[in-house]
């Protein structure tokens, strides 16, 4: 049984907006440990497990180009190598995250999420 998140609902059309199963969360705590490092296909997985209640396509990199307030993301067609080249870079380099000092895990949390937002390689 899925516990919802309170004050949101289910909405009624295909796509569910507003909706996160605590579970998702539970899963994921459960999947990757602290000396855990990360590669793209655990960001698919992390995607697919948290969004695939929502969308059909959760977990895999997008098809279509992406804009944001003008703003475009990378090429659709780019993502799969963008991709390659991250796991090689921020997460190999990032991951796992055992630094001691507050101002290295800040660092650390900022560059691979700014990475990520930049490739945005999910619809969603």
């Amino acid at each position: 049984m899925k516990i919802w998140a309170v004050g949101f609902e289910r909405a009624k059309s295909p796509i569910r907006k507003n909706f996160f199963p605590y579970s998702s969360l539970e899963e994921l705590v459960g999947i990757y440990g602290p000396s855990h490092r990360f590669t793209s296909s655990d960001i698919c997985k992390i995607h697919e497990i948290w969004l695939g209640p929502i969308y059909s396509w959760a977990g895999r990199y997008r098809q279509v180009n992406l804009s944001k307030r003008q703003f475009p993301f990378a090429a659709a067609r780019q993502i799969p190598k963008l991709m390659e080249d991250f796991e090689k870079g921020p997460l190999h380099e990032y991951t796992p995250c055992n630094f001691t000092a507050v101002e290295k895990v800040v660092r650390a949390i900022a560059l691979v999420h700014t990475e990520l937002i930049l490739i945005h390689p999910f619809r969603d």
